[in-house]
């Protein structure tokens, strides 16, 4: 049986919650070493969905401003819209690439 933990799941990320936590292994006597119980503790990181599409929208922003300024820079519609695809394709995989460092 698995049970979550938000405040572990949490911590796993920023150790600084856990400061309070003093008596976490008192608490928790199941993980201890020369414990009888068949219990482990299962850390997974999570993705912080806020912090997500707040890169996905500063991508998009940026992609579409720089097309526009490149469009009316160069005074063709067709070459500002070739430099957002670009950049948005470019800051897509930079977006995966902090996505997979991150898990």
């Amino acid at each position: 049986m698995q049970t979550r933990n938000d405040l572990l799941t949490r911590a796993f990320g920023r150790p600084e919650l856990l400061g309070s936590a003093v008596d976490f292994v008192r608490s928790n006597s199941q993980f201890e070493v020369d414990s009888t119980s068949h219990e482990a503790l299962l850390l997974y990181r999570e993705v912080d969905r806020m912090s997500l599409c707040l890169l996905l929208v500063a991508a998009l922003s940026i992609s579409i401003a720089l097309g526009f300024i490149v469009g009316i820079w160069a005074h063709r519609i067709d070459v500002g819209v070739a430099t957002s695809s670009g950049m948005a394709a470019f800051l897509s995989c930079i977006e995966v690439l902090i996505l997979w460092l991150s898990t």
